[in-house]
């Protein structure tokens, strides 16, 4: 049995601990954030909210993928690429503060996304029809009831 393997560019783990595939697309999502960051300073400072378009269109969508899977636990290094892009948006040191950071820029903070993707799976797999795949994989599924007992891997 291979401990890791990528399926759909998302690394999946056969103990489903979803560090390296968060490690992965924070790698990814940061190299698209430079990407932003050449241009920015190659045309001379793109304006504000130019910038945050193009961090919401190519960055975001990179670092959330598969968020409703292993979104269920604060990641740190999502935080810290938004957190980076902010300040270097503001101007300001890496020593600033995170939340002074979002702030000025009228950010909110990643989890909030993620968070909301979880919720968006789960409730997206309660509403499956029985006889679906993602359905009978989940704890619903393989207890045949609604148990909320069963929901304690969500938590």
């Amino acid at each position: 049995v291979t401990p890791y393997y990528d399926y759909l560019g998302l690394t999946v783990s056969s103990r489903m601990l979803w560090t390296k595939a968060v490690h992965n697309l924070s790698m990814k999502a940061l190299k698209a954030m430079n990407v932003i960051k050449i241009f920015d300073k190659k045309y001379n400072n793109f304006d504000v909210i130019i910038s945050f378009k193009l961090f919401n269109k190519l960055v975001l969508p990179i670092i959330l993928y598969g968020s409703g899977m292993w979104g269920r636990v604060l990641r740190h290094r999502v935080e810290f690429i938004q957190n980076k892009f902010c300040k270097y948006i503001l101007g300001v040191g890496a020593h600033t503060a995170n939340a002074a950071a979002l702030d000025d820029c009228g950010r909110y903070p990643l989890f909030v996304h993620y968070y909301t993707k979880v919720v968006q799976y789960w409730v997206r797999i309660i509403m499956m029809h029985r006889q679906q795949l993602g359905f009978i994989l989940t704890p619903l599924g393989v207890s045949r009831s609604w148990n909320p007992r069963g929901l304690r891997w969500i938590i």
